[in-house]
């Protein structure tokens, strides 16, 4: 019983910021919240995103046992579609598969990385992701020294997509996910993603959304000209219009968070 009415922290991890949201188990009520930003060199540089996370957890002083999620930014995450199969496999067979596909682009660096394979449906593409082992690692030896129960580590496209699953459904179409600095494209075919694209973004998301969006029209040959698209940290924001598309925005039920931009990425998880 004790388990099942654990605290839970909620933590999200870009190249420039960290979040941390603490939710009382009992009642589910956020009863902590806290964020941490800085400015960000063009590579991203874990070790230090580390240490400042573990500075924050130090002045946060949770409780053993507490319950903790990481969802990682597109910045630290590489995401390969893998074609359909004709051919089931098992869990050990798709891994093997995923590993092969992210060598043959990256090389032998693939060996250091932690590759997963994510639910899809027999003979559909499968949508796999990388990070780096050695950031893997240091996760769960952050909850090991805090005496913390490691929930899950998960790429923030996988979180925002289980929390819009209940609004894509089986449709066809582009989901654009706005993040902090990149906007992320999932090009869905009734409910599978066949393809996953990430795009830089300025400051102004809705200028750059615009731009990739006629790009869109003239690369697109599926005759897709539909995309949703969820930017949480823009809630008031005017998604733009464009010729030929039929654009939809999508939220999710809201927890009571601030407004601060960095905690965006926690509005799918909580």
């Amino acid at each position: 019983m004790l388990r099942l009415l654990a605290n839970h922290c909620f933590v999200s991890l870009s190249k420039n910021t960290i979040a941390l949201v603490y939710r009382d188990g009992l009642t589910g009520s956020v009863i902590g919240e806290t964020y941490l930003a800085w400015q960000s060199k063009e590579s991203f540089d874990w070790q230090t995103l580390i240490f400042k996370l573990e500075r924050e957890l130090d002045k946060f002083n949770l409780p053993e046992k507490t319950k903790l999620t990481f969802t990682l930014s597109t910045d630290m995450v590489r995401y390969l579609t893998l074609p359909a199969q004709q051919v089931a496999m098992n869990q050990s067979e798709m891994q093997m598969f995923a590993q092969a596909a992210f060598k043959e682009i990256y090389g032998f660096i693939t060996s250091d990385w932690l590759i997963r394979c994510h639910d899809s449906p027999p003979n559909q593409p499968i949508l796999a992701s990388a990070i780096d082992q050695a950031l893997f690692d240091s996760l769960q030896k952050i909850a090991q020294k805090y005496d913390f129960k490691l929930v899950s580590v998960q790429p923030y496209l996988m979180t925002a997509m289980n929390a819009l699953q209940p609004q894509i459904k089986n449709a066809t179409t582009i989901l654009a996910v706005v993040e902090q600095s990149r906007i992320v494209f999932a090009n869905i075919n009734e409910g599978v993603v066949t393809q996953v694209r990430t795009h830089p973004r300025a400051h102004d998301w809705q200028k750059t959304l615009s731009q990739l969006l006629s790009r869109e029209t003239l690369i697109n040959d599926n005759n897709v000209r539909e995309m949703m698209v969820y930017a949480p940290a823009q809630g008031k924001a005017v998604i733009p219009l464009a010729e030929e598309w039929m654009i939809k925005s999508l939220k999710v039920k809201q927890t009571k968070l601030s407004d601060e931009p960095p905690y965006a990425m926690l509005e799918a998880l909580i």
